[in-house]
């Protein structure tokens, strides 16, 4: 009786605790974080201070949109990167690279050789490749998809993009056996397309627990 009832309203009171830091994290991550082309951009202020609850979540928040939840971070691993990078140091965790861009914010990317190559087994639309990336052109059997990797030598005007070639490296490419087919970040596009599947503030925190 008295009991769960006692229970079932520090749940809730949790519940809305939880909502109630979510919805901060939510917001200031709105404030401080910008996705291009399917890295994030973060302000220094995110990894400022571990000892802040919102900047853990978003941190922790850009990480896992990265790595498309592979590995959710521990506290620990959390404080050692952000020492790193408030060294101007560049560090890996997780499936992502992380370092100061030349405009001073922290660009976290997608490390190419934690992403999967994924075979076309029939033809299709579009299909959807390292979890995040949605990819559309002329598929058909037989075709692979995997990152761009030193291939990006064959795009002749990748730096036209914009992005720093360590992005580009880890960028979704379309292959025919060994021909690269399309590199549509990196200027190949012969048809081709990539999008990210849910944009990370729609979705970040939708992953937190």
């Amino acid at each position: 009786g008295l009991t769960r009832k006692r229970i079932l309203q520090t749940v809730d009171h949790m519940k809305a605790a939880r909502a109630t830091l979510e919805g901060a994290a939510a917001t200031f991550a709105r404030q401080d974080v910008r996705e291009v082309l399917g890295d994030l951009l973060l302000s220094p202020s995110v990894v400022a201070d571990m000892d802040v609850d919102q900047n853990r979540r978003v941190f922790a928040a850009a990480l896992l949109w990265i790595n498309d939840q592979a590995f959710r971070p521990r506290f620990e691993q959390l404080l050692s990167i952000a020492q790193a990078i408030g060294k101007g140091d560049t560090a890996t965790l997780a499936g992502c690279i992380l370092s100061i861009d030349k405009n001073g914010e922290i660009r976290i990317t997608r490390e190419a050789a934690a992403t999967f190559q994924f075979d076309v087994t029939e033809d299709a639309q579009s299909v959807i490749w390292d979890g995040r990336w949605s990819i559309s052109g002329p598929l058909r059997k037989g075709l692979t998809i995997k990152a761009l990797g030193p291939a990006i030598n064959e795009c002749p005007d990748w730096r036209a993009s914009g992005m720093p070639r360590t992005s580009l490296l880890a960028s979704p490419s379309i292959w025919e056996g060994d021909t690269l087919l399309a590199a549509p970040l990196a200027g190949l596009t012969n048809g081709w397309s990539a999008q990210i599947v849910a944009d990370f503030h729609s979705s970040a925190f939708a992953i937190e627990d």
